[in-house]
């Protein structure tokens, strides 16, 4: 995934390159766009040595993007049908007269905040990876 931004500094191997976010961007979180606004500083690395003021190519890897998009959307929408699914189950199994639409919703609920545990893990581990990375890789010229 390709965006165009400006150098605002840089700090060794790295720059901070201001962007706006991509339209087809729906803010998954994993460049740290969809934090904020449509305009942020993404940290990047500056592999062509770019300057302050330069107008470059800022790059994702789109499978990343994507499953970063997975995670984010996919994750926490299965953990809820199942928790909604082993709430009504379980309600069932142990008093088969007893409503179950509380219960239900209690699992979806509870494994819904689950699923964010998760998430949170999930990111904090593919951050040290530098799995969602972004890179300098172009100027843009007139």
């Amino acid at each position: 995934m390709e965006t165009i931004g400006i150098i605002v500094a840089t700090e060794g191997q790295f720059a901070q390159v201001k962007t706006t976010r991509h339209v087809s961007c729906n803010r998954c979180g994993a460049c740290g766009l969809g934090v904020t606004g449509s305009d942020v500083v993404v940290k990047a690395n500056n592999v062509i040595g770019a300057k302050a003021g330069e107008q470059v190519i800022l790059e994702m890897r789109t499978d990343h993007v994507m499953k970063a998009a997975f995670f984010g959307y996919m994750v926490p929408l299965i953990f809820f049908v199942i928790g909604i699914a082993a709430g009504h189950y379980l309600t069932h199994m142990i008093n088969p007269e007893a409503q179950t639409a509380l219960p239900a919703i209690i699992g979806g609920f509870g494994l819904l905040v689950l699923s964010y545990v998760f998430l949170r893990y999930y990111d904090r581990r593919a951050s040290a990876r530098g799995e969602y990375e972004a890179w300098v890789t172009g100027y843009v010229r007139d």
